[in-house]
């Protein structure tokens, strides 16, 4: 009877293990694909303010104001003003922080947005205010991380407990219209907002204190701020 070669044992073993990787990394690969189109099927059906002939297009200035309340520009642009108008140490610590998470937001949103490069959903309409060239991307949806990280902050460092359950109200409202108005797929809606609490986690980490900003910002606004 004729010896295997040990060599040839191992060649087999090893094709077999790459024949059984690839049929396991093409089922995986197919049931994803399976989801996002099931995630498509499910916001199209869900998209009921996307145009002015939509199910339920009376909602859609409501959905577009939610929107543009929510747009980072208004956020900076508001946190700067405030920034500008306090005087107390506390109030500064908090308001230079926020402005620091909101941009670590953009920055994070837009790069994840450059690697995933996920269309936006087929109904949606390009009439966003203020958009950049990222924003043609849909994963992840920018306003509902920066729902989720206004969220964390505004019950962590500012509102008391019994607006704790408005805040989270507001919130979960940015998410809905996005997907109401057919900005973004479901998935883009929810993993925004587990991105948005992850970020704030993460800064919470680097929070500069009111005595390193007093610092700071001694020299150039101490006569007005400090």
């Amino acid at each position: 009877m004729r010896k295997r070669h040990p060599g040839h044992i191992k060649h087999a073993s090893n094709e077999k293990f790459q024949d059984t990787h690839s049929i396991a990394r093409g089922f995986l690969w197919q049931l994803w694909e399976d989801f996002l189109i099931l995630d498509e099927e499910m916001t199209a059906s869900m998209s009921v303010c996307a145009h002015k002939d939509s199910a339920c297009a009376s909602l859609r200035p409501l959905m577009k104001l939610i929107e543009i309340s929510f747009h980072g520009v208004i956020w900076l642009a508001g946190t700067v003003t405030a920034f500008l108008i306090s005087h107390r140490v506390q109030d500064i610590e908090v308001i230079v922080n926020l402005l620091f998470a909101l941009l670590f937001d953009l920055i994070i949103v837009g790069l994840t947005k450059m690697i995933f490069r996920r269309s936006r959903p087929l109904q949606n309409r390009m009439d966003m205010f203020a958009t950049v060239s990222v924003d043609k991307f849909s994963f992840p949806s920018g306003h509902a991380t920066r729902a989720a990280l206004v969220a964390m902050f505004f019950t962590r460092n500012i509102v008391s407990l019994p607006y704790v359950p408005f805040i989270i109200l507001f919130c979960t409202c940015v998410g809905v219209s996005r997907i109401l108005l057919g900005r973004h797929h479901i998935i883009d809606v929810l993993l925004g907002y587990v991105i948005g609490v992850l970020e704030y986690v993460i800064y919470s980490h680097f929070w500069l204190s009111g005595l390193v900003l007093e610092e700071w910002l001694d020299d150039y606004f101490g006569h007005v701020h400090l």
